[in-house]
C-alpha cells in the first residue's frame, strides 16, 4: 500500500495538488511550513506549489533564524503579490546576530507588505520593531495591527514608531501601546482605528490628540479597555487644545472606558455623521 502512494500522487492533476496545499494551509492556521512539507511530496507537487505565488504571501517572522530563512523564501516565491506579514516576538532576541537576521528579512519583505500584524511582549522587541518601522520604507502598507502584552512596562516610552512616511494607512489597531507623541502620519485615507488599553498602563492624550484630527476620512472608531479599563493620565484633560473634528465618522464604540475620559472626549468631538 505504501509503495503505491508516490505513484498515486504523481497521477494527481496540478489543480488537485494546489487544493491539497490550500487545505493544509487552512487547517494549520496558515503555517507556511506546511506548504513546504506539501511541496516536498514529489516533483509534481513541488512544481505546482512553488510556482503558485499567492501560497507564499502570508508568513510569520519570529525569533529563531529558521523563521527568517523561511521568510526570505516566501518573499522570493510570492513574486509581485502583496504580503501579509506577522511578527511574533514573544521572547526577547538577545543575540545581535539574530536581531540583524530578523531585520534583513523584514527589509526584504518591506516593499510589498500591505498588512502587518505585530505581537510582542518585551521592551527590547518593541524597540526593534519601532526602529524598523521608522527607518524602512513601506510604500504599500495599508493595515497595521500591534499588540504589546506587557504588564510591567510603564512610563512615557511605551510607544511604537508607526511609519511616518510612504505608508498609506487605511486601518490601525493598537493594543497596549500608543503612537509616538507628535508623530507625523499620512492618515488621509484612514477609515478604521482601534485603540486598546493594556494592564497597568495609560494612554497619553497628546499621543491621541496629535494624530486623530488628521484622520479626516475615519469612519469607524473603537476605544476599548482590553486588559483593564481604558484610562489616560488625566481622564478629563481632553480640551480645546486638541480640536477633534472627524467629518466622516459614522460609528464609535467605547468599552470599559474611564467615565472621565469618555465625557471629555465626547464633549470635544465634532462628528456630524455619527450614528
Amino acid at each position: 500500500m505504501l509503495q503505491t502512494l508516490p505513484a498515486k500522487f504523481n497521477a494527481l492533476p496540478p489543480e488537485l495538488c494546489l487544493c491539497i496545499a490550500r487545505m493544509s494551509l487552512e487547517e494549520s492556521g496558515h503555517e507556511i511550513r506546511d506548504v513546504v512539507r506539501v511541496s516536498n511530496i514529489n516533483s509534481r507537487m513541488r512544481n505546482a506549489v512553488v510556482n503558485t505565488p499567492d501560497l507564499w504571501r502570508k508568513f510569520t517572522l519570529s525569533g529563531p533564524t529558521s523563521s527568517h530563512r523561511l521568510g526570505r523564501l516566501c518573499v522570493g516565491r510570492s513574486g509581485n503579490h502583496n504580503l501579509d506579514l506577522i511578527i511574533s516576538l514573544l521572547q526577547p532576541m538577545v543575540q545581535k546576530k539574530r536581531v540583524n537576521s530578523f531585520s534583513e528579512s523584514f527589509k526584504l519583505a518591506a516593499p510589498t507588505i500591505t498588512r502587518l500584524s505585530v505581537r510582542i511582549r518585551h521592551p527590547s522587541s518593541l524597540n526593534t520593531v519601532s526602529s524598523l518601522l521608522s527607518h524602512v520604507q513601506l510604500p504599500k502598507l495599508e493595515d497595521i495591527d500591534v499588540d504589546y502584552d506587557n504588564e510591567v512596562h510603564e512610563g512615557l516610552d511605551r510607544y511604537i514608531l508607526l511609519p511616518s512616511h510612504s505608508a498609506d494607512l487605511r486601518s490601525i489597531s493598537l493594543t497596549g501601546v500608543q503612537t509616538q507623541p507628535y508623530g507625523e502620519f499620512n492618515l488621509k485615507n484612514l477609515t478604521s482605528l482601534y485603540l486598546g488599553a493594556g494592564n497597568n498602563w495609560k494612554w497619553m492624550i497628546m499621543s491621541m490628540g496629535t494624530f486623530l484630527p488628521d484622520a479626516t476620512s475615519l469612519q469607524e472608531l473603537h476605544i476599548v479597555g482590553d486588559r483593564g479599563m481604558f484610562h489616560t493620565f488625566l481622564d478629563d484633560e481632553w480640551n480645546d487644545a486638541y480640536p477633534l473634528t472627524l467629518p466622516a465618522l459614522r460609528y464609535a464604540r467605547f468599552a470599559n472606558t474611564a467615565p472621565g475620559f469618555l465625557c471629555s472626549f465626547l464633549r470635544e468631538l465634532n462628528a456630524p455623521l455619527l450614528e
